[in-house]
């Protein structure tokens, strides 16, 4: 049975990396993204993409329910890589 995973804050560095790799298990992917460029091959690989912010709750709930959709009534993960880290000198 294919496992179904959702990546809320998909088009950071980390979570694109996380998601090529499910995908090349051949797992199925929900992707939350504000950037849709950035999950676009991803999303030619075979995610689904919610185009949306990690902040609207509706945004949340679509692919919530499209995350469960696609894992037959059942996500087997999320993994919340939203966020930002700015590094500069002291």
């Amino acid at each position: 049975m294919v496992e179904s995973y959702l990546i809320v804050g998909a088009s950071s560095d980390i979570a694109l990396h996380l998601a090529s790799q499910l995908l090349d298990k051949g797992h199925s992917l929900t992707l939350l993204a504000r950037d849709s460029q950035r999950v676009e091959h991803l999303v030619h690989q075979g995610a689904s993409h919610i185009h949306g912010d990690a902040l609207d709750k509706e945004s949340i709930q679509k692919a919530v329910e499209t995350a469960n959709e696609n894992g037959g009534g059942k996500i087997s993960g999320v993994a919340h890589l939203v966020g930002s880290l700015v590094l500069r000198p002291p």
